[in-house]
Order: structure tokens, then sequence, then C-alpha cells
């Protein structure tokens, strides 16, 4: 009855009761801090060498969630959007000959 106001099938129900979801892990969490702290300039890619290094095996990609989730990602090589703005201010400067 309670499946079916939530619209789920009892497969979904059983699967979810003995399925063991991952949360973060509060060392692996501090250690991304760490090094982020340590060096600002650490990409994602970066951070994850830096923990194989120290001897946890950890994926690029749970770092790189990490990270977003932490607001840690590095935004030191992110000048796309500034250098687009200043040329069209430039542009928009010249003055127009004919």
């Amino acid at each position: 009855m309670a499946l079916k106001a939530a619209h789920m099938s009892s497969s979904s129900y059983h699967d979810a009761l003995h399925r063991k979801y991952q949360s973060g892990s509060s060392t692996l969490i501090d250690e991304v801090k760490s090094i982020r702290l340590a060096n600002p300039d650490y990409g994602y890619r970066t951070v994850t060498l830096a923990l194989k290094n120290k001897g946890i095996s950890v994926n690029h990609k749970a770092v790189l969630r990490i990270m977003r989730e932490n607001n840690l990602l590095c935004q030191a090589f992110n000048h796309r959007t500034k250098n687009i703005t200043l040329i069209k201010e430039l542009l928009v400067q010249l003055p127009i000959t004919v």
C-alpha cells in the first residue's frame, strides 16, 4: 500500500534496504582540504596525485565531487571569460572610422 502511494516498485524498495550508500569519508575530505590549503593552485587532478603519493587510493571523480561540494575547485586558470569581457570592452571603446 505504501509502495503504491510512493510510486515505488517492491524490488526498488528491497534494493534500497540492502544497499550501502557511500557517504563522503571525513578523513578524505580533511586530506583534500589540507592539500588545497597548502597548495591553492592545485586542481582536482593534482590533488588526486598528491593523495596517491600519500598512499590514499582514490578515484579522480570522487576527488572532483568532494572539491565541488566543499567549494575547493581551483580558480587560478579560469581566465577565459575575463579575457573575452576585456576584449569586448576594448572593442566598444575603439573609435569607428569610415
